[in-house]
């Protein structure tokens, strides 16, 4: 049997979470004053006693985190090359019917990057042990999964602070 480690949280309880398959489950929590259903993975094969609670600092630090990314992608949006791809690419690209509703809208034209990056929800929450040893999280940003598998990546070290933005598929 594989061994198992006790994750204690305040904002989802306790997670068992088995320590060579790492743990993939959707949680919904109330975001940005909305309910937002997203999904965890902590990678396999990492914790241990010490990287069990930044493990469970992170999850704790969800909300934070999610008001951290908001904002650093509104900061970032008028002058940063890869959020404003990110913006032609999702509107060029996602079912215009879709696009059009969530952005309550008439034409792709109308719709404004502060109008699509807005409608991005959070879709996951990764954490993992990098190869110096320094346990982080992502959260990924995108539209319906259903519509685009783009994806507006937030980093955050152990500091929660905002270390890097990527755009991955």
């Amino acid at each position: 049997m594989s061994k198992t480690l006790q994750i204690t949280t305040t904002l989802l309880g306790e997670l068992t979470v088995p320590v060579e398959e790492g743990l993939f489950e959707d949680y919904t929590l109330p975001l940005g004053g909305k309910e937002v259903t997203f999904n965890m993975f902590i990678f396999e094969n990492f914790l241990n006693e010490e990287t069990a609670k930044i493990t469970a600092m992170f999850i704790d630090s969800i909300p934070l985190m999610y008001d951290k990314a908001r904002k650093e992608i509104t900061a970032r949006a008028a002058d940063s090359e890869l959020i404003d791809c990110f913006f032609r690419e999702g509107v060029a690209e996602t079912n215009e019917d879709y696009l059009l509703e969530l952005c309550q809208a008439d034409s792709r034209e109308e719709i404004t990057k502060e109008m699509f990056l807005a409608a991005l929800e959070l879709r996951g929450l990764h954490i993992w042990q990098n190869k110096d040893g320094e346990v982080r999280s992502v959260l990924d940003f995108s539209l319906d999964e259903e519509y685009t598998d783009e994806l507006l990546v937030i980093s955050f070290n152990q500091a929660l602070d905002v270390v890097d933005i990527t755009n991955e598929s």
